[in-house]
Parts: structure tokens; sequence; C-alpha cells
């Protein structure tokens, strides 16, 4: 019995040496890879092994390259680490990954697709199973092309790491500044301290981002705004197709939204259909153009889990006004029993302009 077990250690140690050196050392990777369209450029890359059944994999840089060889994604030095064994499962176990630098060219075409540059990321294909355990970038640099609207905003962001494991990120876009505090957790992120502030902006956020590998990862966040101008507030949030389904994002930047807005709400359930707790108040509101010889109007929205409750008075006139109250479901199916009530002279086509804004 002590012989096998010793021939058995003997072959165990050859197998392991041979997974560990000699895996490495002859496999040699390849300078460009082209894999389903995807035309990847790899610089000076290298492959290795782990004490724990890993592999790893560097490079002085990693490109994804557009058909004029301009760059749609670029990593500089990026050093990535996975599990073997949950590959067997199709699972995709990252234990780290660095990276000095990032770069992403995104465009929004004037058919509402979004791309990393000439690539459609496309929503509606499966999500892979990927868990992150740790992440580190130091630096961030985004362009984003909106063709709808014929603008382009740059951001740029910075990461240092702390002695407790946690990351401070920096971002300036245009004249507001982005800050947060954020630590990776078992397959999510906590976000310990965000805060973003700026022209008339005053907005922050904490909480928790879970289950990072499911196709609609779990959100407990708490976010709140703080005399915050809607105008400005609005070109911050992405020009990402579907983003919510309640608020046609696109449409208000390309119509305008102006008001004063104050709120605080808390998150928690799956991305899509989160249940929503908080109220928002926007003051002296309006679409397009005020109303001339009138009163702004008045939206208020009351979270309570699953539902909304809308209270919104539009003044049409010194002496006319439209009111409009009612529940609106939170779920996928969103019926509301809205009630519209008004003074008897009202122009309800003045009135639509205002109304089409809220949810």
């Amino acid at each position: 019995m002590g012989r096998i077990i010793k021939i058995l250690l003997l072959i165990l140690t050859i197998l392991y040496g041979a997974y560990y050196w000699a895996v490495p050392a002859l496999v040699k990777l390849p300078e460009n890879i082209l894999v389903e369209g995807y035309n990847i450029s790899l610089e000076n890359p290298k492959l290795k092994t782990g004490l724990i059944p890993s592999v790893g994999f560097s490079a002085q840089n990693v490109s994804l390259l557009n058909d004029d060889s301009t760059k749609a994604l670029e990593l500089k030095n990026p050093d990535i680490n996975i599990r073997l064994l949950p590959l067997l499962l199709k699972q995709v176990d990252i234990r780290n990954f660095t990276a000095d630098e990032i770069n992403a060219d995104l465009i929004l075409d004037t058919d509402k697709t979004l791309k990393l540059g000439q690539y459609k990321l496309d929503n509606n294909k499966p999500a892979p199973s990927i868990k992150l355990h740790k992440a580190l970038v130091e630096k961030y640099n985004l362009s984003f092309d909106n063709k709808i609207l014929n603008q382009k905003i740059s951001v740029t962001a910075k990461t240092e790491s702390t002695p407790d494991g946690h990351q401070l990120i920096t971002a300036d876009i245009s004249k507001v500044k982005i800050t947060s505090d954020i630590n990776f957790i078992n397959n999510g992120i906590e976000i310990n301290d965000l805060k973003i502030k700026g022209d008339n902006i005053n907005a922050f956020a904490s909480g928790k981002i879970t289950k990072l590998n499911a196709k609609i990862p779990n959100l407990d966040m708490k976010v709140g705004v703080i005399n915050s101008k809607a105008e400005n507030i609005l070109p911050l949030i992405p020009d990402i197709p579907n983003l919510s389904p309640d608020i046609d994002v696109l449409l208000l930047k390309q119509t305008g939204f102006w008001g004063d807005a104050s709120g605080n709400l808390e998150i928690k359930g799956k991305a899509d259909f989160p249940n929503v707790y908080g109220s928002v108040l926007v003051k002296n509101a309006y679409m397009v153009k005020p109303i001339p010889n009138a009163d702004k109007a008045t939206i208020k929205l009351a979270f309570r889990g699953d539902k909304m409750d809308l209270d919104v008075k539009v003044p049409t006139s010194p002496t006319q006004t439209v009111w409009v109250n009612g529940p609106i479901n939170l779920d996928k199916d969103r019926s509301a029993d809205l009630r519209i009530t008004s003074t008897k002279d009202v122009d309800l086509k003045t009135a639509q302009i205002v109304l089409k804004s809220a949810p």
C-alpha cells in the first residue's frame, strides 16, 4: 500500500510540475486573435500558472481593433488570474484583475444602437457567468459620442488604494466632480460613499451591488439629491437605450427638462424591478420652455415598494391649473390608476408638454 501511495504521489508531482512549469513554457500566445468577429491585438502576451489551480494572463497592451486599426478598447498592462476548476462548469471565476489604464470608445448611433467602437453591444445575448473577486484599475479614460444629440463627452477617472483594501475613485465631468469609496465583496461591490458635486448639483449614494455574475444584479442602495438643478443632472445620466422603462432619458435630453430637485430613495431587489422607498420633489418644473404668465409645475413622487404615488400640479395660466394624481405599479405591468382634474377653462395642450416629463 505504501508503495502505491508513493507511486501516486510521484505521478501527481510530475503532473503538477508539467502544469506549473511546462504549460507556460510551451504555450505561445499569438499577437492577433479573431474571435467571433472581434479583432484583438496582444502585445507581449504571457501565460502563467498559480499554486492553486489557476491560469494567469498578462500583456503590455491588449486592444480591440476597429477595421481601420483604431482602438475601440485598450487595456494597458493588464494582469488577470482565473481559477481553472470552475471553467469545467462554464463559469469564469476571476480571482484578481489589474490594469494600469483602460481606454474605451462608446458610441450611441442614430438608430439608438450602443456600440464599443464599431462593435454593437447586444443586451439580448445571454450574459456569461462571471465572478470577480478583486479588481484594481489605476486610470480610466472614457469617450462617449452621442450621434443623436451630436454631443461628445470625455471622462477621466483615477483610483487610489488604501491600506484597508478600499479604492478611492475620483472623476471629473465638465464642472462636476465625482468621488467614491468602494471595496470588493463576494461577487459584488460595496459603495461606502459616493458624492457628486458641481454647478447646482449635490447628490450622494451608498450601498451594495451584489450577484454581479447574474444577468440581473441585486441592489441594496440609498441615493439622495439635495437642492439640485434637474437640467444639470440630466447630462450625467448615461444615454443607454432602455436604461429606464419609465423615463425616456434621451427624449428629455432632446426636449430639455428644468426644475429644482430634491429627494431620498432606498432601492432594494433585482436591478430591473426593485422595490423603491422614499420620495422625490421637483419644483419649478417645465419642458421645452416655460408656460408664459404661469407658475411652473410641481411634481411629487412617493415610492412605496412596488408602487409609486404620483402628484403633479401644472398651472397653465395665472388662473388655470391641471392636477394629476394616483398610483403607478412599478412591476413589469406598469399599470396606473390616474385621476386628471382641472379648472374649467384650462388649456390641456399646454399642460401636456409638462406632463410628458412625469413617469
